[in-house]
């Protein structure tokens, strides 16, 4: 389990980051936004079925991309995220965001933060075979 922690650190500060500064973005891009809240229920398979859906569609394109589909994808839901939210708390106060966002949210950002950091496979691959690959030339020079 260590080993699985350390093998990817790394890749999941990486997709941290990239939320957190997006969030933070969108934060203050909520200034020049509105947004119409309404309440709205979803049932809780639906909503596990999209999230789960998204997901894997993050982590597969991820695959393919080398991760950079995955870094766009945290860094829209991040800047979208934060300018929802300050916008609801500046218009309709702290509640919707305490009721609405935060539970689901929370669930919802850390399982898109961990498809991301397992859509980083392929680089971390390629930076495996490269480092084989030069490891390799390394020995034949010294012999």
């Amino acid at each position: 389990m260590k080993n699985i922690i350390t093998t990817y650190k790394k890749y999941f500060f990486v997709s941290l980051a990239v939320y957190c500064i997006s969030f933070i973005t969108g934060a203050f891009l909520s200034k020049f936004l509105s947004f119409k809240y309404t309440e709205n229920e979803q049932r809780f398979v639906d909503l596990f079925l999209h999230n789960y859906t998204l997901g894997l569609k993050i982590m597969v394109l991820g695959w393919i991309s080398l991760g950079v589909i995955s870094i766009i994808y945290l860094g829209y839901n991040g800047v979208f995220l934060g300018a929802f939210s300050f916008a609801i708390i500046r218009n309709h106060g702290l509640k919707p965001v305490l009721t609405g966002i935060i539970p689901h949210g929370i669930i919802e950002v850390i399982a898109f933060l961990l498809f991301a950091t397992i859509g980083f496979e392929s680089l971390r691959c390629i930076n495996i075979l490269k480092l084989n690959s030069k490891s390799e030339q390394e020995l034949r020079y010294k012999v």
